[in-house]
């Protein structure tokens, strides 16, 4: 009896030293090894994080950085797109006032005749009434602006000119579009030629001044009183930014005895 007493004594605290172990094992995979969810979750998250810069590749996608590291801002090779300097520096000043030079006229004889109009006007030069700005036809060229039917239609795209209303003054500016600035030299040519324009063709009057003088495709000419004919010139040149050579082919200077007084602007009266 005392033996199976003693057995069953020792079976008790063995069972009992078994039972604390395994409660010690459980806690321990609970609290450490096995059983931190927390620290492993953590360290999960984070085996992929690399400082900014560097490649990414466990998802992190905090706005400003893409998969490669790269910024969106400086992604591939730096351009400047802001105005002015898009591509390679010609050397071209293209802003206004930065020193190019004017684009020269544009439009219809109509309409740039008109602007030199007003002009002459705001300068100050008298000028007797005019008729508004009319249009040139090849019928009537010779007599107009001194050039034949058939030059007219070899050299000339368009053309308009002005007159005085009442035909004792003898004024009339004239303006002509050649069809390129080649054909506006020989526009020029012509009708400061002798078959050109007549500057006697006004009954009893003549004009103190005419003179012919291009600028691009255009020509001008002006038949009126000297300071007429130079502010039309004048005129001709703000419209153009530049001109070519003034040809003043037609002057009238009274000799002693011909009985020529000065007349009312836009020309000399016969006595």
């Amino acid at each position: 009896m005392k033996i199976t007493k003693i057995i069953y004594v020792i079976l008790v605290v063995v069972m009992i030293c078994i039972t604390a172990a395994c409660d010690s094992g459980s806690g321990s995979v609970g609290a450490g090894g096995g059983g931190n969810p927390g620290d492993n979750e953590s360290n999960g998250g984070n085996t992929a994080s690399t400082s900014p810069g560097g490649e990414d590749v466990g998802g992190d996608s905090s706005p400003g950085w893409s998969d490669t590291g790269k910024d969106p801002g400086n992604s591939g090779a730096e351009t400047d797109s802001s105005p002015g300097n898009a591509g390679p520096d010609s050397g071209k000043d293209t802003e206004p006032g930065g020193g190019s030079a004017p684009a020269g006229l544009t439009g219809s004889p109509e309409d740039i005749l008109g602007k030199l109009m007003e002009d002459i006007a705001a300068s100050g030069i008298q000028t007797p009434m005019c008729l508004p700005p009319m249009k040139v036809e090849a019928d009537m060229s010779q007599n107009t602006i001194g050039l034949s039917e058939a030059d007219f239609e070899k050299y000339v795209a368009d053309s308009a000119y002005t007159m005085a209303a009442i035909g004792t003054f003898a004024h009339q500016i004239i303006i002509i579009q050649a069809k390129d600035a080649g054909a506006a030299g020989d526009v020029k040519r012509l009708v400061t030629g002798d078959n050109g324009y007549d500057a006697k063709k006004w009954i009893c009057v003549f004009p103190e001044k005419a003179v012919a003088v291009e600028s691009g495709a255009y020509v001008l000419i002006a038949a009126a009183s000297a300071e007429a004919a130079d502010a039309a010139v004048e005129a001709f040149k703000a419209a153009a930014g530049s001109i070519g050579e003034v040809n003043t082919f037609w002057e009238f200077a009274g000799e002693a005895g011909e009985g020529i007084e000065s007349g009312a602007p836009g020309g000399l009266i016969l006595g």
